[in-house]
């Protein structure tokens, strides 16, 4: 399940009760004041998200909110419960990587005035950024030769218009920030090398036929090739704030079918104003 909130209007002062004194503590890092509410705002999603009422869990009692967001050795976050009393070891947070039932998967991230959440029962990764120029040093450096042509067919399907160059930038920020939930999915962040897979766009006469259409009828399922491990990951893009570029990563499994239901009926995203929420 995907959450996202904007929080524009939200300040420090409004988030703080609503968070654990890790969190305060983490956020207080941040010398900008939008970081540090960033930084309290996902905390603040999480606990709806991982909430009976937000349904992120499944039908599993045992979560409740509020939940601790902790991060591991490699700075990685995971939850735990509201009444535990100290940090997991690395054993515990093993079962949770293989599909614990207490406690979901979560991934965390936020750009400019909004953050996201993604909760699985596996290791799931979510990327928000606001949409950027792109940078062919960086597409040359880093993308695969499919990641490339991934954005010279969403440029050509501009061409001849005064869209064409914005059409080549929202296609660099997708690729990015399909890598860089990836990356967050397998848990092993940049020391994996952004070179190192490839984001690869399922085409409707592809793998998923239909599962490649999203609400605005533009292709959003990409596969990623790696062979660093035995699994299979799916990268999707998904409905996102005007200017701005929201996409997930997640392992294939026994609820992806699911997950392609809900987002082929735009059920996948569900999105809050936290300062409206928490007023």
């Amino acid at each position: 399940m995907i959450w996202i909130a904007n929080i524009a209007a939200c300040t420090e002062e409004m988030l703080r009760p609503h968070v654990g004194a890790e969190r305060i503590e983490y956020a207080a890092k941040y010398k900008q004041p939008m970081d540090r509410i960033r930084a309290l705002g996902v905390a603040v999603l999480a606990d709806i998200a991982c909430s009976p009422e937000g349904a992120a869990c499944g039908d599993d009692p045992a979560v409740h909110t509020p939940v601790r967001i902790l991060h591991d050795e490699k700075q990685r976050p995971y939850l735990v419960l509201s009444d535990a009393t100290q940090e997991m070891t690395a054993a515990d947070r093993q079962g949770i990587a293989v599909g614990s039932a207490q406690m979901p998967q979560i991934s965390l991230s936020h750009a400019g005035d909004y953050v996201a959440v993604a909760t699985d029962r596996l290791p799931v990764g979510i990327d928000i950024e606001q949409i950027r120029p792109c940078k062919e040093s960086l597409a040359e450096r880093f993308f695969s030769d499919a990641e490339r042509a991934y954005m010279e067919q969403r440029q050509g399907a501009a061409a001849g218009s005064d869209l064409q160059g914005a059409a080549r930038d929202l296609a660099f920020t997708a690729i990015w920030t399909l890598k860089e939930s990836f990356l967050k999915a397998t848990g092993m962040g940049l020391s994996l090398g952004l070179e190192s897979f490839s984001m690869e766009y399922l085409a409707p006469e592809g793998l998923m036929s239909d599962y490649g259409q999203a609400r605005t009828g533009e292709p959003g399922w990409f596969r990623v090739r790696q062979t660093f491990d035995d699994n299979i990951y799916f990268g999707v893009l998904l409905p996102a704030p005007e200017g701005y570029q929201l996409s997930v990563c997640f392992h294939n499994n026994s609820e992806t079918e699911r997950l392609i239901q809900q987002y082929k009926q735009g059920e996948l995203v569900h999105e809050i104003c936290l300062s409206a929420l928490l007023s």
